[in-house]
């Protein structure tokens, strides 16, 4: 395990930065090629909805094969978006989108994958391994937004710029294919497997004792992530871009500078929830980041939106780790695989619902209606988990330290 943790960390990071790239060019290129607000809305939830039916398949699937054949294959859907956006044409982006790769969480299923085989480090390093998977992946991302900015600010037009950028997207992509196959080489070397073979009956890894908690856990994803769909990262830019008149390069610095906070607080969620505990650090930082959400569209000027977003950055991922972290703790190893698998289908979900409604609602009734309702959203999904599952302790059989309601 410990020798294929470093190629998972790569992988991811190189994937997030691909990510990350396009969620700046992405918008851009939609409203280069002439796309609306509901039009961009819809190619979202297509790849949302597509990435739902890989994580599905491919979760379930490595529960008896293994999870890292499916991670190269991901890497290879990865690589492929990046030959499509070469045909620079307002269809290709549909194709990549069925391929599950759209920002602002394209390529999802491969995380899912990835989370499924950290779950099985011991408890004693498992919030801190997801912390470090978590910032490195928003580190990726955050130099990849930053990244998208300097084509334009060096003084390239935008077909040059556009060129460039997706060299660098096609370039990353090939890297993450090359450490993909080097972790599939790593993990057949020390026979790496997904399903704890020691119980038979559920070697299979499907959830038999663990269904109740895991598909209500994915109930309440479901809210989260439409709260967080109504606003996504390409239609906040969108609206940032059109609105306060915000260019490639301004937006590329806001952006890195927010999910480089978003980096930082992996560990300091870890370390924050040794004090208050892991369901009380989720809840708790999660709230004020709604409220600022909210209080976006009120902002008079571009500097105080992009304050509110900073200050956001801070606290809207602490939530991530500690939530990874329990899930793998409450449910029988056999069946961690597919637990990340169905939570991860309950945010995608709701990150296919969301944009649709998003892009609606900024087209209908402007700037407010979807930050307010994105921000209600979340704060009554951290109010339902908090009360729904502050007394469930992680099994007897798991010595995590850290219980929920500690």
């Amino acid at each position: 395990m410990k020798s294929s943790v470093p190629f998972i960390n790569a992988t991811h990071m190189m994937r997030a930065f691909g990510i990350g790239l396009m969620t700046i060019m992405f918008p851009l290129l939609a409203a280069a090629y002439g796309l609306h607000a509901v039009t961009i809305g819809i190619i979202i939830s297509v790849s949302v909805f597509f990435g739902a039916i890989y994580t599905f398949v491919f979760t379930r699937a490595a529960s008896r094969f293994g999870a890292v054949p499916f991670i190269v294959i991901s890497s290879l859907m990865f690589l492929a978006s990046s030959v499509i956006y070469f045909q620079h044409h307002g269809l290709g982006l549909l194709f990549v989108s069925i391929l599950g790769f759209i920002p602002p969480i394209g390529g999802i299923f491969a995380s899912a994958l990835e989370e499924g085989v950290l779950s099985h480090v011991p408890s004693a390093q498992r919030t801190r391994s997801y912390a470090l998977y978590g910032m490195m992946g928003t580190a990726g991302g955050a130099l990849g937004s930053l990244a998208a900015g300097f084509p334009e600010a060096v003084g390239l037009s935008f077909s040059s710029e556009v060129n460039v950028l997706l060299a660098v997207y096609g370039i990353v992509s090939l890297s993450a294919v090359v450490l993909s196959t080097f972790l599939f080489a790593t993990s057949r070397r020390h026979r790496v497997k997904i399903a704890d073979t020691a119980e038979p009956s559920t070697a299979s890894g499907h959830l038999i004792k663990s269904r109740g908690i895991v598909y209500r856990l994915a109930g309440l994803f479901v809210i989260d992530a439409s709260g967080s769909g109504v606003v996504t990262t390409p239609l906040l830019v969108y609206w940032l871009h059109t609105h306060f008149g915000m260019s490639g390069p301004h937006l590329a610095l806001l952006f890195f500078g927010e999910q480089l906070l978003e980096a930082i607080s992996f560990p300091l969620a870890e370390r924050l929830s040794r004090h208050l505990g892991l369901l009380n650090t989720a809840v708790f930082t999660h709230i004020p980041s709604s409220l600022l959400l909210i209080a976006v569209p009120f902002s008079p000027n571009g500097m105080i939106v992009a304050l509110l977003l900073l200050v956001r950055g801070l606290l809207v991922e602490m939530d991530v780790p500690t939530r990874q972290s329990y899930i793998a703790a409450v449910v029988q190893p056999t069946e961690r695989v597919e637990a990340a698998g169905i939570t991860s289908i309950g945010k995608q979900i709701g990150r296919a619902i969301g944009p649709v409604m998003g892009g609606l609602m900024l087209g209908t009734f402007g700037t407010l209606v979807p930050f307010i309702g994105g921000g209600v959203l979340k704060i009554c999904y951290d109010l339902t988990l908090w009360q729904s599952f502050r007394h469930i302790k992680p099994l007897a059989s798991d010595n995590m330290v850290h219980t929920l309601e500690e």
